[in-house]
């Protein structure tokens, strides 16, 4: 699975989500403009805007887990480098970068990684030993 299929899909829930979360604030601001209301309609304000609250945590609740599915992918390599990362520059005008596509740059990660995740893989045994000798 190539990496644009992988973290696209992430990146356009990210995107619907802050959208709504945008959306349902504005929707709360509406609400709780002061007018003559009668006590019946301010109750039905008052549960929308209860309504949109929760909404609101629900969606923060997916950025969080979304966020650290993006952060868990990129750490481990899943998600593609623009131009504007690779070069501290770019990324905050709206403009989409292009992902870099370089076979170099590609193996070379490729290695680092596997020798991360050896390094890793020995730390753990090395952790495990010395719980395993203090027992």
């Amino acid at each position: 699975m190539s990496l644009q299929k992988k973290t696209s899909p992430l990146l356009s829930k990210l995107d619907n989500n802050i959208e709504n979360i945008l959306t349902k604030i504005q929707d709360i601001l509406n609400l709780s403009t002061i007018t003559e209301k009668s006590l019946e309609l301010q109750t039905i304000e008052t549960l929308q805007i209860e309504s949109n609250t929760w909404t609101i945590i629900r969606l923060v609740d997916e950025l969080l887990g979304l966020t650290r599915t993006l952060k868990e992918n990129w750490i481990l390599g899943y998600v593609p480098v623009s131009n504007g990362a690779r070069d501290g520059s770019g990324g905050d005008d709206g403009e989409t970068d292009d992902v870099v596509v370089n076979e170099e740059v590609d193996e070379e990660e490729d290695r680092k990684n596997m020798e991360l995740q050896f390094k890793i893989n020995r730390l753990i045994q090395d952790i495990t030993g010395l719980v395993d000798s203090n027992e």
